[in-house]
């Protein structure tokens, strides 16, 4: 998750998906600017520098599909944010 709380990646087993937003369409949510998507396999690229995405789109989909459902099911079962009651003045 970023910081403002946006899934942008999932690992399973040796695959790591990202799903990286540009700046810009992060802070604008209309913004149709095409995410950049990396695929790394992690067990022969620790070092994340072969970006495997254009030769795996089966994978990139699976793990897409898999991002979304788990970050639906977070979003579903969070909790409501707790504050504590202000003293009376």
């Amino acid at each position: 998750y970023t910081s403002q709380g946006e899934i942008e990646g999932i690992r399973q087993g040796k695959w790591k998906l990202l799903v990286k937003r540009p700046r810009r369409a992060r802070r604008n949510p209309g913004n149709l600017t095409k995410p950049e998507i990396l695929l790394f396999d992690l067990e022969h690229d620790i070092g994340e520098q072969s970006n495997l995405a254009q030769d795996h789109p089966d994978i990139v989909e699976r793990l897409q599909r898999r991002m979304i459902m788990c970050d639906e099911e977070i979003t579903q079962n969070a909790r409501q944010p707790w504050f504590k009651d202000e003293p009376n003045s």
